[in-house]
Order: C-alpha cells, then sequence, then structure tokens
C-alpha cells in the first residue's frame, strides 16, 4: 500500500468558518515532499500563532489555499493510489 502524509494548520477548529494557513505533505517513497503557507482573510488567532508558531507576517504575501495547485497535487496522489494518513 502506497501512503501519503499530510498535516494541515487552520486559523481555528470550525471548517466552516476557519481557513487553511498551512499545508505540509510527503508520500512514504519520498516521490512528493511539499511545504507551503497560505494567506487568509481571517486574522490568525493568538492562540493559533502560538500552538503552530504561524503568524501574519508568515502568510501575508502567500497565495490563497484557493489559487494553490498542491489540493490538485493531493487529489492526484488519491488516484494513483495513494492512501491518506
Amino acid at each position: 500500500m502506497k501512503l501519503f502524509y499530510f498535516d494541515l494548520e487552520t486559523t481555528g477548529l470550525n471548517p466552516k468558518m476557519d481557513e487553511v494557513i498551512e499545508l505540509a505533505y510527503t508520500t512514504d517513497d519520498k516521490k512528493d515532499i511539499f511545504f507551503e503557507y497560505y494567506n487568509t482573510e481571517k486574522p490568525i488567532p493568538y492562540e493559533i500563532s502560538g500552538l503552530t508558531n504561524i503568524d501574519r507576517e508568515d502568510v501575508e504575501e502567500k497565495q490563497r489555499v484557493s489559487e494553490s495547485e498542491s489540493i490538485k497535487t493531493l487529489e492526484k496522489l488519491s488516484k494513483e493510489g495513494y492512501v491518506a494518513v
């Protein structure tokens, strides 16, 4: 079985209100290794910055997650038979 491991950081825990600010993933065969910050219209709460060590300065010049090709790459890995962990 082929696996890919991913980590998301968000502005909070509500999937309807909060936004992704970081995505990282790798495959078990190291075919793909990826890390990227994303800009958000929402402020990053102090508690989230303390937990993730990501603040406004880290994301302010970055693209939005909706503009990134990274989600399409995750979909491609899934279609290639990789299982998310």
